[in-house]
């Protein structure tokens, strides 16, 4: 089935796909289910790096309308003060502040909320802060 043919492609890079297959895939047979299941408890999380890669860096590798760059301390240290749920609330919803603008899941409106806290995380631990 599809289900098994996606499960056996994604070998542990994209959790939202084999989850919505795992969820929503009526064809598939129960052991393939089961299969599903178990690849999503062992699977690795979104990763951060590549979000932001493919889908952050435009704006915050240069700080385009305020956005905040990895590394820079400056720009991190004042949301890191607000907390990661603020800062994964902003990057998710959108913001606007003194410093700028931040549009919903950055303007990137396929990524999940799990993706966008992960280059948040991704970002935000490259502060060079403990």
């Amino acid at each position: 089935t599809d289900f098994a043919r996606v499960l056996k492609a994604q070998a542990g890079r994209n959790y939202a796909d084999v989850q919505t297959l795992v969820l929503t895939d009526s064809k598939a047979s129960r052991a393939e289910v089961m299969k599903g299941f178990e690849w999503l408890r062992n699977a690795p999380g979104p990763d951060g790096r590549a979000i932001y890669n493919r889908s952050c860096a435009l704006c915050h590798a240069t700080g385009t309308a305020g956005a905040p760059r990895p590394g820079d301390k400056t720009d991190w240290e004042p949301r890191l003060a607000q907390g990661m749920d603020v800062i994964h609330k902003h990057a998710i919803e959108g913001f606007t502040g003194r410093k700028g603008i931040m549009p919903p899941r950055g303007g990137a409106a396929s990524l999940t909320d799990d993706e966008v806290k992960a280059a948040a995380d991704f970002m935000a631990g490259n502060t060079g802060q403990d």
